[in-house]
């Protein structure tokens, strides 16, 4: 496609960027006259590939002037490959900035940053993408900086700066866009996706595992799956479940095993970090010890996971007694703290710590008698369930409704002996 030809399009450009600049005393080019080389390198672009359709349609929408059809039809030749590395590079500075004044902001700073990915280096792109933000900004009336658009090409940027080593940089502006979109309405998916996105890296480089399992959840909340391609999703499977199982308050795994990003796991070498989360999610506890001896050696090479194994057993032992508490009934929940011992798999002794701990961490509520050795369980924390847990609450459901109808039935036999008196 276009990129087969990116050699006549280098000399296309080459050719538009002696037209715009070679205008006796001006540096920077007018619009109309950026229109009009914009113009004439769509023709001779059109002549290079004689027989592309691409072209000829966006040709005929640039000259119709019909700017939402033609950032429709430049987007999707990106996302379908045919225009991309230098040959997207050469068409942003021929043809989009050229009408950058005229589109959608959203629209054509989503295309800058499908450019800025193709740059050399980061130095470049930032460099780029700043460019974008100022020229839209200066060609329009409205604050660009401040609206959707401005928010999705800052966190590109951002991104940047965090790999270059601004940290600081980078955090200033999530700070800034965070704030931006408490206050915009109806913010469209991509720019919370954009910024969960930037919001995981930032607290991934950061090691704060608890602030990146949150960011990395909302930004798949608002991601569809298969935009991720597979190398970023299986690395962010993997990172999501590291976080999910050294971070000291998560508690609770369903959510995250809910989400089929973690199926990139899969056949791979980290899929015992599935495995081990369905063990702490169901407080399998007989599987948790196993999977340490069965995948010891790829377990072991993770170091922070070896650190992390006493607060691992006390993860699994407490959502064993969640599990407990889960399929108890209602009516049920004063528990022998030997029940909690045989479900956790701990001493008789050990019980009202583990107790303790579930209710300050909010897991449960409830009232410990250390005399009559039994706890009183009267609300748990809820949590994504599986079809299994989901089949519990059913049958539970059900067991309620024929309750309900027995009691029904009692009343209205009863109604008329008590009208009666």
């Amino acid at each position: 496609m276009l990129r087969s030809l990116v050699g006549s399009e280098m000399c296309i450009r080459d050719r538009y960027q002696r037209r715009v600049r070679g205008i006796p005393g001006c540096t920077m080019p007018s619009e109309k006259e950026l229109f009009e080389a914009a113009g004439q390198y769509l023709a001779a672009l059109k002549s290079a590939h004689s027989n592309s359709e691409l072209i000829d349609n966006i040709e005929t929408l640039f000259h119709r002037k019909l700017w939402h059809q033609l950032t429709e039809a430049i987007v999707c030749a990106i996302k379908g490959g045919e225009l991309k590395e230098d040959a997207l590079i050469t068409f942003y500075e021929c043809v989009i900035k050229a009408i950058e004044g005229k589109c959608n902001p959203l629209q054509v700073v989503e295309i800058a940053v499908w450019t800025s990915k193709q740059q050399p280096d980061h130095a470049t792109a930032l460099q780029f993408l700043q460019a974008v933000l100022d020229r839209i900004q200066n060609r329009r009336m409205e604050k660009v900086s401040d609206t959707e658009a401005g928010i999705f090409v800052k966190m590109r940027i951002a991104w940047h700066r965090l790999e270059t080593g601004d940290v600081d940089g980078c955090k200033a502006l999530i700070d800034e866009c965070q704030g931006l979109l408490e206050v915009l309405a109806q913010v469209d998916n991509k720019i919370y996706s954009a910024f969960y996105e930037t919001s995981a890296n930032y607290f991934k480089h950061k090691s704060s595992s608890g602030e990146f399992f949150k960011a990395g959840l909302h930004y798949l909340t608002y991601t569809p799956i298969e935009a991720i391609d597979e190398v970023p999703k299986r690395d962010l499977a993997r990172d999501l479940c590291l976080a999910a199982l050294v971070t000291d308050d998560i508690f609770t795994f369903g959510e995250i095993l809910m989400h089929p990003v973690v199926e990139a796991l899969n056949g791979t070498e980290h899929e015992w970090m599935l495995k081990m989360i369905r063990t702490l999610n169901y407080g399998h506890i007989q599987d948790f010890e196993n999977l340490w001896t069965s995948d010891a050696a790829v377990i072991n090479s993770h170091p922070i996971v070896v650190s992390s194994r006493q607060l691992l057993k006390q993860k699994v032992a407490i959502a064993a007694v969640l599990e407990l508490v889960f399929h108890r009934k209602s009516a049920d929940r004063l528990i022998p703290f030997q029940a909690v011992a045989d479900c956790a798999v701990i001493g008789l002794n050990e019980v009202e710590l583990l107790l303790m701990k579930a209710m300050a961490l909010d897991l449960i509520k409830g009232r410990i008698d250390e005399v009559d050795q039994t706890v009183l369980v009267t609300w748990a924390l809820p949590h994504a369930l599986d079809l299994d847990q989901i089949g519990v609450v059913k049958d539970n459901i059900s067991e309620w409704q024929a309750k309900t109808k027995e009691t029904m039935k009692f009343v209205q036999d009863r109604t008329g002996e008590l009208l009666e008196q």
